[in-house]
């Protein structure tokens, strides 16, 4: 190939380039730099969990840097896992933000899809007289990152951390259907009758706690006279404040813990699950509490 033509073929690539990339002017000053954004997800122990399966969906709003919102991303499971990139290019703001969360609800998307700025985005659980439903196992986190200028050719790749927001819950009780034998007359549930509450029921799309407080009713089942509830995730509380629990009989307060017998008070840790295990047997109640990992439950010794 002769000069000639390699000068023509140049200048065609350069000009593909400009087409490819929406960016078309003389030179390329005002010109956008492309780049690539992943998502990557973190437990409480600081271990890279992305291929983990444990991101369901991730939902990414990117706001500029007056909080308008300019752009809405959506990645599945298998995107996630595979920490695939996407090729991203924005024109006309000095920076962006990228405000993800990961595991909302069908309702969440719903309700968050039309938001306009920063401001409006909040997370909040499903309510009713004060009873909140478990949320689904949240992550979220934020990058805010500069618009790059001057030229056509793609920059630095962009990774936003995203990070747990909900702690789990597991509650074992000793003897509690002699609890409600010993104060009632009429026909024991398979259930228990029990609250834990409170936590703020609204995260803001920065993941600040705000809004009403909220408790949660445990399911589970009465095995052998005991009560065993399924694990299910709450939001934190706030300033660390520690959650009470209460066993309702007929509509009244019964009995109402805030902390184990040693003093440990029931407090949620975000990423890891709070284990309460009572025994209402013999004259002396006894109450543990402790914290373990994420979906590993506290064995406890017979007593």
């Amino acid at each position: 190939m002769n000069d000639a033509k390699k000068y023509i073929v140049s200048i065609l690539i350069v000009l593909l380039s400009g087409i490819l990339t929406g960016c078309i002017k003389e030179d390329y000053s005002d010109c956008p730099r492309p780049f690539r954004l992943t998502v990557r997800a973190w437990d409480a122990d600081m271990q890279d969990i992305t291929e983990s399966g444990d991101v369901e969906r991730v939902v990414i709003f990117v706001f500029d840097e007056n909080g308008r919102r300019i752009d809405r991303l959506m990645m599945s499971a298998a995107e996630v896992a595979a920490r695939k990139p996407i090729p991203l290019e924005y024109d006309g703001p000095t920076s962006v933000s990228f405000i993800a969360w990961a595991n909302p609800s069908d309702e969440a998307l719903a309700v968050t899809a039309n938001v306009q700025t920063s401001a409006e985005l909040f997370f909040s659980l499903k309510s009713a007289d004060g009873v909140a439903m478990s949320p689904n196992d949240l992550f979220s986190g934020v990058l805010t990152t500069p618009i790059e200028y001057g030229s056509i050719e793609e920059t630095t790749d962009r990774t936003i951390d995203i990070y747990r927001r909900t702690a789990q819950v597991h509650i074992f009780v000793r003897g509690y259907k002699d609890l409600l034998d010993a104060h009632t007359m009429r026909a024991l549930p398979d259930y228990a009758d029990i609250l834990l509450g409170e936590t703020p029921d609204t995260y803001t799309g920065l993941a600040e706690l705000i809004g009403n407080a909220v408790q949660y009713r445990p399911e589970g089942q009465i095995e052998d006279g005991d009560f065993i509830s399924s694990v299910f995730r709450i939001y934190p509380t706030l300033n660390a404040s520690p959650l009470h629990l209460d066993f309702l009989i007929n509509g009244a307060t019964a009995l109402s813990f805030t902390e184990g017998s040693d003093g440990t008070p029931f407090v949620p840790v975000t990423g890891r699950m709070l284990n309460i295990y009572i025994d209402l047997r013999g004259a002396d109640l006894n109450v543990i509490v402790s914290v373990t990992p994420w979906n590993v439950v506290q064995q406890y010794a017979e007593y």
